[in-house]
């Protein structure tokens, strides 16, 4: 007996062989019951269906965002060839861009690498906060 409904089946099949008389309280109560416990019985086999219907379908849905997520992230390894994970990471290819933090508003700034180079301070454009520009690396890049 695997599924509930195959179960429910067979406890039918022994109220039945009681032969119990149709006209008494109790037996009604017990057909009532058997009957109720074969309707969820037969919802539960339903949903455990679609359950499985749905633990494929979320599986394939993970495996395409695993993909896609290699596919965009792959290329946003740390620029500085010392193997450790730093903060700034190069959001565009060849272009001098690196990502940072406001102080103030705590929205995400890219800032073009020639501005690092000098003595003004980096102004956030969301809030005009001052950012702090902090390459949180051990390695030896600059």
């Amino acid at each position: 007996m695997n599924t509930l409904k195959e179960q429910t089946s067979f406890v039918k099949g022994l109220a039945e062989g009681l032969d119990l008389d149709a006209n008494k309280k109790e037996t009604k109560l017990i057909a009532k019951l058997l009957q109720v416990v074969d309707e969820m019985a037969e919802r539960i086999d339903d949903l455990e269906a679609y359950i499985d219907e749905l633990d494929a379908k979320v599986d394939e849905i993970d495996q395409d965002l695993g993909d896609l997520e290699e596919a965009f992230y792959d290329d946003e390894d740390c620029d500085c060839d010392c193997d450790c994970d730093c903060d700034y990471e190069e959001d565009f290819d060849d272009e001098d861009v690196y990502e940072f933090t406001c102080d103030s508003c705590g929205e995400e700034v890219y800032v073009d690498g020639s501005l690092l180079d000098g003595e003004a301070p980096i102004l956030c454009p969301n809030c005009g906060g001052k950012i702090t520009v902090d390459f949180d690396c051990d390695c030896d890049f600059e």
